[in-house]
């Protein structure tokens, strides 16, 4: 990896360090109350899959204004700058999967040890606490929705590297957001928002149990990455001739 690629990595895994502790603690508590009131609750990696793509969305939005004008004002080229990013947002996305895979496999031994491992899934499908007057009502279930196409419980290798492929894809489509605004500006800027909006249902679709049900796992993940490599076109296109704001 070129030290450019390096740098672009650091750069945006210092965002993702924050990022991830606080979900990380959020999901502690949630947890913790899971316990207390013996609810069922998604482990970590079953929680961050939904809040992870949204992470993923805005730092590509970002990108454009923040990396490329700072790394422009440095000599690197447009070019440069997309290629090395490419490779810098690959690393990223599995440094962030590989991170939840490591905090659930501890999360799930600490259960096992203390006999709460039938309270931890691999899915927020159950994930509702209720305290017995009520009191508390705390329904993340909704969250199941964006992560059911992928069944970590029964195809743990596939759906880990589909869920690292949708995180490059979500930040591809910030990033030709972004890269359409930073070129053409607010007003023109609305369409490419509308473009990203078709490309997040298509991606939803793409997902759907209806869709894995007709076809499989490996479907749907070839489809996200020729969805991916449409969208990384269209956003070279757009960066190849954006002047550069310095």
């Amino acid at each position: 990896m070129s030290k450019f690629s390096k740098a672009l990595f650091e750069e945006q895994l210092k965002y993702a360090a924050w990022y991830l502790g606080a979900v990380l603690v959020f999901q502690l508590v949630y947890f913790g109350l899971a316990i207390y009131y013996e609810s069922d609750v998604g482990n970590f990696l079953a929680f961050v899959i939904a809040p992870t793509r949204v992470f993923m969305l805005i730092i590509g939005i970002t990108s454009a204004y923040g990396l490329l004008t700072y790394y422009a004002k440095l000599g690197k080229t447009r070019k440069v700058y997309f290629k090395k990013n490419l490779v810098a947002v690959g690393l990223l996305a599995v440094t962030i999967a590989l991170i939840a895979g490591v905090v659930t496999f501890i999360q799930h031994v600490v259960a096992n040890v203390m006999g709460w491992s039938h309270l931890l899934q691999y899915t927020m499908s159950g994930t509702h606490i209720q305290s017995p007057n009520g009191s508390l009502n705390l329904d993340l279930t909704g969250m199941a929705e964006s992560g059911s196409g992928l069944n970590f419980d029964e195809s743990l290798l596939l759906s880990f590297a589909a869920f690292i492929i949708q995180l490059v894809v979500f930040y591809l489509i910030g990033w030709f957001v972004g890269a359409g605004y930073y070129r053409y500006g607010w007003l023109i800027g609305f369409l490419f928002v509308a473009a990203a909006l078709i490309f997040i249902g298509s991606l939803q679709w793409i997902w759907s149990g209806r869709v894995i049900e007709a076809g499989s796992l490996i479907v749907s993940t070839g489809a996200t990455v020729m969805l991916g490599l449409f969208v990384g076109y269209l956003t070279w296109k757009v960066l190849s001739k954006t002047p550069i704001k310095l």
